[in-house]
C-alpha cells in the first residue's frame, strides 16, 4: 500500500513495479484526518499494520531570497507536520509488533537551505 498527495503518475508507475497486490491511496499527510483515515482503512482491510515508511521530498520552488511566507509554511507542513501526523497515527496501530522508517534525505540542489532547516534530525535514538 502506498499513499501519495501529489504525483498520481509516479504512484501509478510505482504500483506497476510492485505487482498486482499493491494499492495506492490518495492522502495528504499534512492533514491529520487524512492520515488517520488512511491507517484505519489499512487496518480494516488487512487486519493490522506492520510497517510504515515515511519518505517525503518537499523542496522549495525558489531561492531563499525569493521565498514567500506561504512557500515556507508549505515546506514546514510537508517536511515536519507530515512526519508528525504519520508517526502519531501509525503508532496507534503499530503497537509492539510493527516498525516505522522515516526517510529524511535531501535531493541535491543549489537552493535547499530552508528545506534543510525544515527537516527532522537524522539521528535515530533507538537505531
Amino acid at each position: 500500500m502506498i499513499s501519495y498527495a501529489t504525483g498520481e503518475h509516479a504512484a501509478a508507475r510505482m504500483l506497476a513495479s510492485l505487482g498486482p497486490s499493491a494499492e495506492a491511496i490518495h492522502s495528504d499527510a499534512t492533514r491529520s484526518a487524512d492520515v488517520a483515515t488512511l491507517f484505519s482503512g489499512v487496518v480494516a482491510r488487512h487486519g493490522r499494520l506492520d510497517i510504515v515508511v515515511h519518505a517525503v521530498g518537499a523542496a522549495a520552488p525558489s531561492s531563499q531570497l525569493d521565498h514567500t511566507d506561504d512557500e515556507f509554511d508549505r515546506l514546514i507542513d510537508r517536511n515536519i507536520r507530515s512526519a508528525f501526523n504519520t508517526l502519531r497515527a501509525a503508532a496507534r496501530h503499530l503497537a509492539d509488533h510493527g516498525r516505522y522508517v522515516m526517510q529524511t534525505g535531501a535531493e541535491p540542489q543549489r537552493t535547499f537551505g530552508f528545506r534543510a532547516c525544515s527537516r527532522p534530525p537524522r539521528r535515530q535514538p533507538n537505531a
